[in-house]
C-alpha cells in the first residue's frame, strides 16, 4: 500500500488526503447538505457529493473512505426503516461507489490506523466500548472495555483521552493492544 500523509481537522468533518502523487484531496461532511460526504481539490475546485450519508470521523487512505454513518431516519435512502442508519462505513475514493459497511451498529470517534478502523462500538450488551475492524470488515473485535475517545493516529500508535480522573491523553501500540 502506498504512504498516504491524512490530516483530519477538529470534530473529523474534513480529512485532506495525499497520495504518492501528492494530489491532494479534501473530503467532507458539507454543512449546507445536512453534513453529506463530498469531496474537492485542495484549491476549492472538482466540488462532488460520494454519498447521501451524513458522515462524521473521516478517514482516507490510497483507495478508500471511511466514516461513521450518522443517519436521521428521515434522511437515509431506506427512511421508512429504522435499520442500518448508524454504521462505520467504507467507500471508494475515486467515485463514492462500493459501500461496505464494517460494523452495522452505531459507531463514532474512528481512527484509521494501518489496515485496521479502531472507533467507539454501540450494542445493548456491552454499552459503548473501543473496538477495531480490518478495512476489509473482517476481524471486528474488542480492544477496550471502556468508550476511550480517540484523537488521532500516528504510526502503530493511537491516541486517546483519560476517562477516570485524569483526563490525560495516552497511546496505545496497535501492535500489542
Amino acid at each position: 500500500m502506498t504512504p498516504m500523509l491524512t490530516e483530519t481537522l477538529p470534530e473529523t468533518f474534513i480529512t485532506a488526503a495525499c497520495s504518492a502523487s501528492m494530489t491532494v484531496t479534501v473530503y467532507f461532511a458539507n454543512p449546507d447538505d445536512n453534513y453529506r460526504l463530498y469531496s474537492m481539490s485542495l484549491n476549492g475546485d472538482d466540488v462532488k457529493k460520494l454519498s447521501n450519508d451524513t458522515a462524521t470521523f473521516i478517514n482516507a487512505d490510497e483507495h478508500y473512505i471511511y466514516y461513521a454513518r450518522n443517519n436521521k431516519a428521515e434522511n437515509s435512502d431506506f427512511s421508512f426503516l429504522r435499520w442500518n442508519n448508524n454504521s462505520l462505513c467504507r467507500i471508494n475514493r475515486k467515485n463514492g461507489k462500493g459501500r461496505v459497511i464494517l460494523d452495522p451498529e452505531p459507531s463514532m470517534y474512528a481512527s484509521l490506523l494501518g489496515n485496521y478502523m479502531y472507533y467507539l462500538h454501540y450494542d445493548k450488551d456491552t454499552a459503548t466500548t473501543m473496538y477495531r475492524v480490518k478495512i476489509d470488515g473482517k476481524e471486528k473485535e474488542q480492544v477496550k472495555d471502556q468508550p476511550y475517545y480517540t484523537c488521532s493516529a500516528n504510526g502503530n500508535y493511537l491516541y486517546y483521552n483519560g476517562l477516570e480522573n485524569d483526563r490525560h491523553i495516552y497511546s496505545m501500540n496497535a501492535e500489542t493492544k
